[in-house]
């Protein structure tokens, strides 16, 4: 292993980009891409976590850790809408002890209505002393362009979300929930469905899976929400085996994992083509009958939230449904690990 790895201290942006796949060697521990990480820095995040979750059961959660980040200020600047991620995000840090300035409508109540750019905007928070900002806005690049004026700031930027890009957490979350439940993150078989081409979230976590020995990925959606030619040209880069197709129903009992989106309709500006999506994605819509051919007892069910009409309803009460329990606890875990790791903070084990 890397010495540097061995150091849990390190900065995670010298550890973990600068390689083939993400060639820019950040400067203040930013979280970018799920590219940037690897699986041993993986690994200490999601025992971080674990330790995390035991002390929020045992009521030691503010002794032990609520003074780590005292003195620190976090601003929380989201553009597009949050329910999970905004309020996950502010907890972790609160947790930590950090002061927050959150802010869930910018595009609304800043100067970004009135046409500021959001290079700016990012600069001028830079200049109010936060050690770090957590954002989600809806520009491809602009986290890029934001870590490196963040860098000559010495503040740290996490990306929330970009767009139809990436969501490097969530895919960390999700991560955590299938290690949790199967107590490992290799050798597994997983259908990604829905929305391949603005679901930011399976962008993430097919790069993330990517990583792991023994992972097969069949993508499954209508062909105008096709995976995008990036993500297909790094599986194929990494040797990673997947399968793409139009239909999932014939996949009785392979899946190990069933992940599902919604479709991204608010990033579909023309009228004709998000009303030829809609209805060519209503043959994409779970139910229990699928489910029951579909996946094994042991399988999970999983969704990034929120859920519109792709699944439907009756199968919230699965017991192998993830997404209203486990990912959404474990979201607060990993992104609180997140946060104090950036800082260098040691989870003491528990």
């Amino acid at each position: 292993m890397n010495s540097l790895i061995q150091n849990c201290c390190a900065k995670i942006g010298k550890i973990f980009t600068g390689s083939n796949d993400i060639p820019v060697e950040y400067e203040n521990n930013h979280i970018i891409h799920t590219q940037q990480f690897n699986p041993d820095w993986i690994d200490m995040i999601f025992g971080d976590a674990n330790s995390i979750w035991n002390m929020f059961k045992k009521g030691t959660i503010h002794r032990s850790l609520g003074h780590s980040l005292e003195g620190k200020r976090a601003f929380i600047i989201f553009t597009e809408p949050s329910t999970r991620t905004f309020y996950s995000f502010w907890i972790a840090a609160e947790t930590l002890g950090m002061k927050c300035n959150p802010s869930e409508n910018a595009k609304q109540i800043s100067s970004l209505v009135k046409g500021e750019p959001m290079s700016d905007m990012i600069e001028v928070l830079c200049q109010y002393y936060p050690s770090l900002i957590i954002m989600r806005q809806s520009q491809e690049g602009m986290m890029e362009i934001g870590a490196g004026i963040c860098d000559k700031y010495g503040v740290t930027l996490v990306n929330a979300g970009d767009g139809s890009n990436q969501h490097p957490t969530q895919a960390l979350l999700d991560l955590y929930a299938i290690q949790r439940r199967f107590n490992r993150t290799t050798n597994l078989k997983i259908i990604l469905g829905g929305d391949l081409r603005y679901g930011r979230t399976i962008h993430s976590l097919a790069y993330l899976l990517a990583k792991y020995p023994g992972i097969e990925m069949y993508f499954v959606s209508p062909k105008e929400l096709a995976l995008p030619k990036n993500i297909t040209e790094y599986l194929d880069k990494h040797k990673v085996k997947y399968s793409v197709g139009e239909d999932f129903r014939h996949l009785k009992g392979w899946a190990d994992v069933l992940y599902w989106t919604r479709v991204q309709v608010e990033r579909i500006e023309n009228p004709e083509e998000k009303k030829r999506i809609e209805k060519a994605s209503e043959r994409y819509v779970l139910s229990k009958n699928d489910l029951s051919v579909l996946i094994g007892p042991e399988s999970l069910i999983m969704h990034p939230l929120p859920i519109y009409t792709e699944v439907s309803r009756e199968v919230d009460s699965d017991p192998r449904a993830l997404y209203k329990t486990l990912q959404v606890q474990g979201g607060l875990m990993i992104r609180t690990a997140l946060i104090a790791r950036t800082f260098d903070i040691e989870i003491p084990r528990v």
